[in-house]
């Protein structure tokens, strides 16, 4: 089918209406008359060949590097930026033009010598539905071993924001892809021109498949050297998968001698272990000088906008290898020769950092919490709709195995590596806007399905599924979820008690009026609650809002708040003081008893900095940044309002003017919760700025900061010592920071729902990164968007955006200070706490409305249906098998980083479906390790490594 119509007349973006470039041809210069000349003229020129030989020269006379002394294989390809300076639909026809002419060069030109290399299924599946003809002719072609598919992950994402359960995800569906359409699963995954690497992928490559890893980013470091090109890339658990690092094409060999180190095997008997505590310069010392591996990869074709190789970078390879320089081969032979030397390649047991682009972990926030949010979401109704389905056994429950893969596809080609990061242009951003509204309505319509498979238990009963462990909760039901329910002259829905069913436990249902429509991800009129859910499961709650006495008496203490010159709220767990500016002066917290005041100085305060560099600012922070502040002028009549305060929930909220803008920052308590909620509001009107919220933490000398990444936890220093270290001054995290005191016993936790960068330059001093407004790149010259552009002008004198996150923000956070560290408790036992604090802040509960009739069955409520026994080995995922519809897939993943046993227990609705369990990779593919599956208790007990990623598939009848 061709690529969709857009949805909207204009678009989110980029404002423009949309022009239909159906009709436009993706231009080519290397045209098929040019491809007839180089084959049958050019290439034989004595000219061409004397280029050629002078290359060859070059390299020996000024470099003393003789090329016919190396093993060169050169490795064509053609790198496709899915988008960037042109949308998705244009890179459908770009995918089409390169694949095309791959085939050609391969049958008509070259048959006996041209080999070529491709990634991204989401290419492939584009070309299986625009041009089946084309599809059929690749096909033929891998067979031929002519068209060498190599990835395996559904796009090349940005490798550093992604979930471990989203990673998890891109490489199912991209291997399963490649498996079903060409009878192949490839074994090196391809991320050429990702911004930096998460810490633990390496596990999620070798459990998915994967034996080699290939990059060229890192050597765009500009603070230090990365010296390493062979060698093995390991995650925490001690994954390893072999990696070679290059640049690009002639990039190779014209900077040998600056990564020659990394080309030397390690002497004999001797390991090397880096990180980034370790200064790798001392790599030099491990390294055998008269070791080099003469085996190089050349990897060489034009690229990112695809086109690649073109007909003369063809001819230029085969007269290289005419003169005695390299063969074209394949990337699969390249890591085989590699291989024969693997146990003398040194190993990077760290994420790979790019000292480059750190501005894209920040800039586009929407694109940013709108990843996180349908990550999350996404998790949450895939393991509701699985479970319940695996209860009802197909009586009721339609699983929504098609949406959910196209809900899955959307959200994966939304990582590619210069969408999620901000990197693209305007109008690429549009497509993105319609696929969130796409995959929220989707994902409702399946939570509205579980609902009609229910019968209801009574007159509004509400089942609420937590998709976390198990903990207390912040709920948020909207007004509409009640029947006979409308709102009041004050445009409040009127209070209300929630009982549970099981423990008959009353929570006050504190009535909230609509947020206004402007703002982003406004909520509409409902209750706020507190309430205990089991983990996995569902919980049923009926609602009144008739009992007057009941209500009256859980209404008859409010969170102490006052709000004025010093503003205060206590809800016996924490109290926070903020001044006029609405900034925190002062913080305690009953779980850190003897810190006087979390805080030494002003925290929750917004700095500005001008972020002009001049290239490529989308990417890139400027460095030295601290030292350009923007001044802003403060606010002297600030106004400071109560916005709520109940039982459930008290807020001051400030509004102040800050430079060419207002601010509101928002400060929340909830009852019987340890967190601090936070939300920092704007309309941005400043570009080129970088904003920042600052925490100036009494922890004594900090010494570490611990954050979440892909399906595991990352230790930094606070104090970074060698260059390496020192140039990660923007960091990446996922759903938290947890910055700990020097002795180990105390700690602050920030959780955000979308903010992937922060820093720590000062030990002690928080700084999360929030907003980024950065110039936009232009379109490329090919691009439709131009035309489009023209049009808009030619129409309507409108002109594109110059500047990303202009406009609307919401920043929402939430501060948990808590005893012991990130991954130990006050006694120093391994704790998941603060994980499964964060797990609960970003994947809130999911509200069921039961409204089935007739035939409608009932589920299990107010237990787990699926459960971890150890609280070191989190349940982080749930689902139906990807390939084999009878499985229950459940995802592990160890989250303390100390070997664990657990014990799996399946609700009995659900485990009297059973018929057997088996240990999986991320694939689906069974393992050979038996997991004994006892029915009586309906357990299955496994062993779980350090940080290991374990995924168990149980077989329903």
């Amino acid at each position: 089918m061709p690529a969709k119509k857009p949805r909207f007349p204009y678009g989110k973006y980029s404002g423009e209406e949309r022009l239909d470039t159906t009709a436009m041809p993706e231009p080519d210069r290397d045209d098929d008359d040019a491809q007839d000349a180089w084959f049958e003229d050019e290439r034989k020129e004595p000219a061409f060949k004397n280029y050629v030989t002078g290359r060859i020269d070059y390299y020996k006379k000024n470099m003393n590097l003789d090329l016919k002394d190396l093993a060169i294989h050169f490795i064509t390809h053609s790198h496709i930026d899915v988008c960037w300076l042109w949308r998705y639909e244009q890179t459908r026809k770009k995918a089409a033009v390169t694949f095309r002419k791959a085939c050609r060069m391969a049958t008509r030109y070259y048959p006996d010598s041209y080999k070529f290399q491709a990634s991204e299924p989401q290419l492939f599946e584009w070309i299986q539905e625009d041009d089946p003809d084309l599809f059929k002719l690749i096909q033929e072609q891998v067979k031929a071993g002519k068209f060498n598919l190599v990835g395996g992950s559904w796009v090349e994402p940005d490798c550093m924001m992604p979930s471990g359960e989203a990673f998890c995800h891109q490489r199912l569906y991209g291997m399963w892809y490649y498996q079903h359409n060409f009878g192949t699963m490839p074994d090196i995954e391809w991320m050429e021109d990702s911004f930096g690497y998460g810490r633990n992928l390496p596990q999620i490559f070798a459990k998915s498949g994967a034996k080699y890893f290939f990059t060229m980013k890192l050597t765009w470091n500009k603070e230090t050297i990365f010296p390493f090109v062979n060698f093995w890339f390991q995650s925490p658990d001690g994954s390893r998968v072999l990696a070679h690092e290059c640049h690009q094409g002639y990039g190779t060999l014209d900077n040998w001698y600056k990564y020659e180190v990394g080309r030397h095997l390690l002497k004999k008997g001797t390991t090397y272990i880096g990180d980034y505590t370790r200064d790798y310069d001392d790599l030099a010392d491990a390294v055998d000088d008269d070791a080099l591996n003469k085996t190089v990869g050349f990897w060489y074709g034009s690229g990112d906008g695809g086109h690649g190789p073109t007909s003369q970078e063809v001819a230029e390879l085969l007269e290289f290898q005419n003169q005695g320089v390299g063969h074209i081969g394949t990337a699969a032979e390249l890591y085989a020769k590699l291989a024969k030397d693997s146990d003398r390649y040194p190993v990077w047991n760290d994420e790979m950092f790019l000292e480059y682009h750190q501005g894209t972990f920040t800039t586009h926030s929407r694109v940013k919490r709108n990843n996180r949010r349908l990550e999350c979401k996404a998790i949450s109704v895939e393991a509701l709709c699985a479970l319940v389905d695996a209860q009802l056994a197909g009586n009721g429950l339609d699983y929504p195995r098609a949406t959910i893969d196209e809900t899955w596809k959307m959200i994966m080609k939304n990582q590619f590596h210069d969408a999620l990061p901000g990197s693209s242009i305007p109008e690429a951003y549009d497509d993105l806007y319609e696929d969130w509204v796409t995959c929220d309505e989707i994902l409702d319509k399946c939570i509205a399905d579980v609902g009609k498979a229910i019968k209801p238990r009574a007159k509004n009963t509400i089942l609420v599924f937590n998709p976390n462990a198990a903990g207390e909760a912040r709920l948020f039901i909207p007004f509409t979820m009640f029947d006979d329910v409308s709102l009041g002259s004050d445009d409040l829905p009127p209070p209300g008690i929630l009982k549970g069913t099981k423990d008959g436990k009353i929570h006050p249902l504190q009535p909230v009026a609509a947020e206004p429509a402007c703002w982003l991800e406004a909520k509409p009129a409902g209750w706020w609650a507190v309430v205990h859910l089991t983990g996995m499961g569902l919980d049923a709650f009926t609602a009144d809002f008739t009992d007057t006495d009941g209500i009256a008496k859980a209404f008859g203490k409010a969170i102490d708040v006052i709000a004025g010159e010093t503003s205060k709220i206590d809800n016996g767990i924490v109290q926070v003081f903020m001044n006029r500016q609405g900034e925190i002066m002062k913080a305690t917290s009953t779980l850190v008893p003897g810190v006087a005041n979390i805080f030494k100085g002003a925290s929750f305060v917004p700095q500005a900095f001008v972020d002009d560099i001049p290239n490529d600012q989308a990417w890139n922070i400027t460095p030295g940044y601290n030292n350009h502040p923007r001044n802003y002028r403060g606010d002297d009549n600030p106004l400071v309002k109560l916005t709520k305060k109940g039982p459930v929930v008290s807020e001051v909220t400030t509004i102040r003017e800050w430079g060419p803008q207002l601010i509101m920052t928002k400060v929340a308590l909830f009852a019987g919760l340890p967190e601090i909620y936070c939300e920092f509001m704007t309309d941005w009107n400043d570009p080129r700025t970088l904003v920042k919220l600052k925490f100036d933490t009494s922890l004594p000398s900090p010494k570490i900061v611990e954050s979440d990444n892909q399906y595991c936890i990352i230790t930094r220093s606070a104090q970074p010592q060698t260059p390496a270290d020192k140039a990660r001054w923007e960091k990446i995290q996922h759903k938290f920071s947890d910055l700990q005191a020097g002795d180990g016993k105390w700690a602050i936790a920030f959780i955000n729902d979308g903010k992937y960068a922060f820093d720590v330059m000062e030990p002690d001093v928080f700084r999360l990164t929030t907003l980024k407004s950065a110039e936009y790149p232009n379109a490329a010259r090919e691009s439709f968007a131009r035309p489009e552009r023209k049009m808009n002008m030619e129409k309507r004198g409108k002109t594109q955006p110059g500047f990303t996150d202009i406009g609307p923000h919401r920043t929402r956070f939430a501060i948990y200070p808590h005893a012991g560290a990130t991954r130990v408790d006050a006694a120093g036992k391994p704790s998941t706490v603060v994980a499964q604090r964060a797990d609960l802040y970003n994947a809130p509960p999911i509200i069921v409305k039961p409204s089935g009739a007739g035939t409608a069955s009932t589920v299990a409520v107010d237990t787990s249906l699926v459960s971890s026994s150890n609280p070191q080995v989190l349940v982080k995922a749930v689902k139906k098998g990807h390939v084999d519809a009878k499985l229950l897939v459940v995802r592990l993943v160890e989250y303390t980083g100390n070997p664990a046993e657990t014990t799996v227990v399946l609700d009995p609705s659900i485990a009297g479906n059973v018929a057997s369990v088996a240990e999986t990779d991320i694939l689906e593919r069974p393992l050979p390790a038996k997991v004994a599956w006892d029915a009586k208790t309906r357990a299955a007990k496994v062993s779980l490594g350090k940080w290991e990623i374990k995924t168990l598939a149980f077989t329903l009848k």
